[in-house]
């Protein structure tokens, strides 16, 4: 292992490789029966039409309504025909080539192993992207019903097209979070295989749980610990973890780590990710809330960051808001 600004670089590239392949499989994974979907949508509403004169008319019980659920139900079978087994598919594609891609990431941070063997990809992830797809159409099917229609009208139907267009996230999260465990397997064994440890990387606008995470160390053989959160309230996991993902879409990894490569690249990542509490920088699917708690805590504790990023910090809580969420591309250490 280099210096830590290559480190860090380096540890940047691998993790944006691994995402870009995330967000490519869970694309194409869900890419078919999310067109579908849309199309089914288009045909329910239109149906509706035909059948009540608007989508602004109620819906009445009588031969209209039940032509209108039958012709509901063939067009979510019809999106859905095929899909379980596609998306299985390709999910199956994608988790291999991650597992490939840990491989190489692992053998680029373990310069002098000379042979790595690939471990074979193992796991539910395949099954798992099927599963969401097949759930999401039952799921639809049993919401749609003539008393959900007539008390809803168009509204009633679009929640069933919304059950199943669920189906298509759902599909997604499999489907990146299989990606990104199947990568890191492959990077955790190779680093046993070479009898070494790994390192937690986290984005650093992961969430207030992935970023405690960030720069702890796994030696050869061991686990990394559970129940870690820069949040005051009680995490997701508390079991050990052999590596991330630590939640669905999560977009933490790990690279291989030797004792003699000393602290100072994990320090610096524990230091980033208290930056990045301090700043509140986070997505939008974390409100700001949490990332506020998390840094009134993080300064009350004690931060060890310079005193401009802990004023700022300071005055972001007594406004009650940070002045950007977004993470700038990297900030030296």
């Amino acid at each position: 292992m280099g210096s830590v600004r290559l480190t860090l670089e380096l540890a940047d590239e691998q993790a944006e490789a691994t995402i870009r392949l995330e967000l490519e499989a869970a694309r194409k994974s869900a890419g078919a029966l999310e067109r579908r979907v849309n199309a089914a949508r288009r045909e329910i509403l239109a149906s509706y039409v035909a059948a009540f004169g608007s989508t602004e008319e109620p819906a009445r019980f009588g031969p209209e309504l039940e032509g209108l659920l039958r012709g509901a139900e063939g067009s979510i079978r019809q999106a859905f025909d095929g899909q379980a087994g596609l998306a299985s598919q390709l999910t199956d594609r994608y988790v291999r080539e991650a597992n490939q891609l840990g491989v190489d990431h692992a053998a680029a941070v373990l310069e002098d192993v000379d042979t790595l063997e690939v471990p074979d990809p193992e796991g539910p992830e395949a099954a798992g992207a099927g599963e969401a797809v097949t759930r999401g159409r039952d799921d639809a099917l049993r919401l749609l019903s003539g008393p959900l229609v007539v008390a809803g009208g168009v509204a009633g139907l679009l929640a069933v097209v919304g059950r199943a267009n669920r189906a298509v996230a759902e599909v997604k999260a499999a489907t990146r979070t299989g990606v990104n465990r199947a990568h890191n397997r492959a990077v955790s064994e190779v680093a046993s295989e070479a009898r070494v440890g790994r390192v937690w990387i986290a984005e650093r606008d992961g969430c207030v749980e992935c970023l405690a995470y960030a720069g702890e160390v796994a030696y050869a053989g061991e686990e990394f610990p559970g129940g870690l959160t820069m949040d005051t309230k009680k995490p997701r996991n508390t079991r050990p973890l052999p590596s991330p993902p630590l939640h669905p879409n999560c977009r933490c990894s790990v690279i291989p780590y030797r004792e003699t490569d000393g602290a100072a690249f994990p320090d610096a990542l524990k230091r980033e990710a208290r930056r990045s509490v301090a700043k509140g920088w986070r997505v939008e699917s974390e409100s700001e809330a949490v990332r506020l708690r998390a840094a009134e805590s993080l300064l009350r504790r004690g931060a060890d960051l310079p005193q401009s990023v802990q004023d700022q910090a300071e005055r972001s809580l007594s406004r009650g808001s940070f002045p950007d969420r977004r993470v700038p591309k990297y900030e030296a250490p």
